[in-house]
């Protein structure tokens, strides 16, 4: 019988579903739970030193075995970031042009900035409630950002999966939400929009950007992705690009490959990323599979394929 997992398990797939890690993790972070730290085999944050290749190296959080002795926090100004009472539970992970992350930590419920080996947190004030606009980024609340991305300009955009939006800030500057409707936790709407404010997002998970600036957006209970056309300028148009966007609990399939991406059936996505050449992949986390988006010679997506199941 196929495990299941969890509402906020599913949110920490890395965690719940070590056996399918591949299909799950498009995220590059992890939970170690027991230490709870940011491990990476990455380029090391700007500022610190490069290890050998091959080499784990601890970039934030205890470095030590067992557990932080310190607590979750949002107040992190400069603060070394590699230490005992370091307390980070890393769920989503973006590299930002000068080589420092962003990172969501989703124990404080804040977004963190990790550069020079220093932590700052840049946004979220470490509660759970209804998103606030038009205010600086550490004075809004979230629930449960599920994907971070960063725009060419360095605007930071992020998923607030339960909020059911997107929203974006910059470092020191103001939050506000550029595409989706906000509707309480536990209502479940998918629907795009040529006004991207008034598009609706079925849990929003992962986020990535392609090479023209459209922001595509992983939607968890809607089993699709979508597109906000030129969301790294001013937000446009939301369309889907694969699957059937859906409204309420999911009802997944397998189905689609080969032919158009639209029409594709697939079981609950968490993350997507791009190549070089534009091709678009997602992870297809209850049909154990990632699959690929082939881009045409117009950067449309038009065909999809997938890998075999990962077991």
């Amino acid at each position: 019988m196929k495990e299941r997992c969890s509402r906020r398990q599913l949110a920490a797939p890395c965690v719940c579903w070590q056996r399918t890690l591949l299909s799950m993790c498009g995220r590059l972070a992890t939970q170690l739970a027991s230490a709870a730290v940011l491990v990476a085999l990455v380029a090391p944050a700007n500022g610190q030193t490069p290890p050998n290749p091959g080499t784990l190296t601890t970039l934030a959080g205890r470095a030590s075995a067992g557990a932080p002795t310190g607590n979750y926090r949002c107040d992190y100004n400069n603060t070394p970031a590699v230490g005992d009472t370091i307390k980070v539970s890393a769920e989503s992970l973006a590299r930002m042009s000068d080589g420092s992350y962003v990172i969501y930590d989703r124990g404080a419920n804040c977004i963190h900035r990790l550069a020079n080996g220093m932590l700052t947190t840049i946004a979220g004030n470490g509660t759970q409630g209804d998103p606030v606009n038009n205010v600086p980024a550490t004075q809004t609340p979230m629930r449960g950002v599920t994907g971070v991305a960063i725009a060419p300009d360095g605007g930071i955009f992020y998923s607030d999966s339960d909020n059911h939006v997107i929203r974006r800030f910059t470092i020191g500057g103001n939050v506000a939400t550029i595409a989706g409707q906000f509707v309480s936790p536990t209502t479940y709407v998918s629907s795009p929009n040529a006004n991207p404010l008034l598009a609706q997002f079925n849990n929003p998970f992962g986020l990535a950007f392609d090479s023209a600036g459209n922001l595509f957006v992983a939607q968890w209970r809607g089993n699709c992705v979508s597109k906000i056309a030129n969301a790294a300028t001013t937000a446009g148009a939301v369309s889907n690009v694969v699957g059937n966007c859906q409204s309420g609990s999911p009802v997944g399939g397998f189905a689609g490959d080969n032919g158009a991406a639209s029409g594709a059936q697939t079981n609950q996505i968490s993350s997507v990323a791009f190549d070089s050449d534009g091709n678009l992949y997602f992870t297809d986390v209850f049909n154990q599979r990632v699959r690929m988006v082939r881009a045409s010679t117009t950067g449309v997506a038009t065909q999809i394929e997938s890998s075999d199941p990962i077991t």
